[in-house]
């Protein structure tokens, strides 16, 4: 007999089926990441000047896959928001 909306002839609560061909969720780089490299990160911002786009084009370079809005975030959790957003107008 067929559950409206489950497995035929299983538990209508087991999901287990659906959950096999559900994709992982892609991985995000945490803080701790980003924070590896904060010296240099800091140097391109305020020594060289570069703008925050190029920042994630130079860190993956560097084998650091980073997303603009982590390091954005980064950014801001450490104060730098004088150094990067002043200077880019944000």
């Amino acid at each position: 007999m067929a559950y409206r909306g489950g497995p035929v002839g299983g538990d209508p609560g087991d999901h287990s089926s659906l959950a096999a061909g559900a994709q992982p969720a892609p991985h995000r780089p945490r803080d701790g990441v980003v924070a590896s490299g904060a010296k240099q990160i800091e140097r391109w911002l305020e020594t060289d000047r570069l703008q925050l786009t190029r920042i994630p084009e130079l860190l993956a370079g560097r084998g650091c896959e980073v997303s603009y809005t982590t390091l954005r975030r980064f950014i801001r959790r450490r104060g730098w928001t004088r150094i990067a957003f002043v200077r880019a107008g944000l």
